[in-house]
């Protein structure tokens, strides 16, 4: 079995790295922890996540991004790209320039990249389809 990157697998990546992307957005972990930790008194666990969260969720668009640069070659649509550029320009305007309420930002850019997903997904299924045809 080789570990070759192929057409289905691409496809496969994107879609699982952008759907872990917009769901770690959409649905943050530490968000419904935080409550029981603080119950538990541990709450100072979540302190270095917060600082870093935010970076962290950036670093996660742009890895985005490579993949479906990466898929662009393939599907030439650049419906995916647009969507997870807008998805990178509203989470650095909200959350650096303009100071917008984290949450909505958030949301958001999770919702972009999520949509971007979804169409990248489609589009290589549907070129891929096309190739075994």
């Amino acid at each position: 079995m080789t570990n070759k990157i192929t057409k289905e697998n691409t496809g496969l990546l994107s879609a699982i790295f952008g759907g872990i992307t917009a769901l770690f957005i959409l649905v943050c972990p530490i968000c419904y922890a935080l409550p029981l930790l603080l119950v538990l008194g541990l709450g100072s666990i979540v302190s270095p996540f917060a600082v870093f969260g935010q970076w962290f969720i950036l670093l996660l668009i742009l890895i985005s991004l490579i993949i479906f640069l990466k898929d662009y070659k393939q599907i030439k649509s650049p419906i995916p790209l647009i969507f997870t550029t807008s998805a990178i320009i509203v989470f650095i305007a909200g959350r650096f320039l303009f100071d917008f309420d984290p949450v909505i930002v958030s949301y958001i850019a999770g919702g972009l990249v999520a949509c971007a997903t979804i169409i990248n997904y489609y589009k290589l299924k549907k070129i891929c389809k096309s190739c075994r045809d």
